[in-house]
C-alpha cells in the first residue's frame, strides 16, 4: 500500500487530532488493533462501511461494486466516553482514505 499519510497536510488539522489520526492511519497499515480501542467497538477495529448517500446526495467517491469501504476509529478526544465521531474510511479496492 502507498504511504497513507502523505494526503494529511500537516497543520491542516488541530495538532492532537492530527497526531491522533495518524496513529490510527498506522494501525490501519500495520493491519493491528490499537490500545485505545473503545468496549462500544467490540474488540473490532475496521468493519464494513456501506457508502449510502447522504439527504442532500453526496457518497463517497470510488468505484462502484469495488469492494466498498472500511470504517476505522480515530482515539476519541479526551474527556469523550464514546467512540466519538471521529473516523477514517478506507476504499477496498484501491486503499484510499477518506
Amino acid at each position: 500500500m502507498p504511504n497513507t499519510e502523505s494526503w494529511l497536510m500537516p497543520g491542516s488539522l488541530p495538532s492532537s487530532e492530527e497526531s491522533d489520526v495518524i496513529n490510527a492511519i498506522r494501525h490501519i497499515d500495520a493491519a493491528t488493533t490499537p490500545h485505545w480501542l473503545h468496549p462500544q467497538a467490540r474488540g473490532v477495529f475496521g468493519r464494513p462501511h456501506r457508502n449510502r448517500l447522504t439527504p442532500n446526495g453526496d457518497s463517497l467517491p470510488g468505484i462502484p461494486g469495488s469492494g466498498g469501504y472500511m470504517e476505522y476509529d480515530v482515539a476519541p478526544p479526551a474527556g469523550v466516553v464514546t467512540r466519538g465521531p471521529r473516523r477514517i474510511v478506507r476504499e477496498t479496492a484501491t486503499g484510499k482514505l477518506y
